[in-house]
């Protein structure tokens, strides 16, 4: 079994999602209360250990009280700006 290793996009995700939780002053441990996880859990998926899909990314959002659209739309807008910054040309070029 191969382990997951996450793109530059999918890290943003992650941190996105993390700091969602952190603004809301919810701890790991209450977070995975509200999802059923044990907090073991929670870290592992938020370290990148695994990988977290659509439903779960959904039912990660509500648990946290955030908006699942708005988180969407604005990871969206984080990782085409991220893209873009990626394609950015070298040594000052235009």
């Amino acid at each position: 079994m191969s382990r997951f290793k996450p793109t530059p996009s999918y890290t943003l995700f992650l941190d996105m999602l993390t700091q969602e939780r952190l603004d809301r002053g919810v701890s790991i441990e209450e977070l995975a209360t509200r999802l059923e996880l044990t907090p073991a859990q929670v870290q592992s998926f938020e370290r990148g250990e695994r990988q977290l899909d659509f439903v779960q990314t959904r039912h990660w959002c509500i648990a946290l009280g955030v908006p699942f659209l708005d988180f969407m739309l604005r990871l969206d807008a984080a990782i085409t700006a991220q893209s873009s910054d990626d394609q950015e040309p070298q040594g000052g070029a235009k």
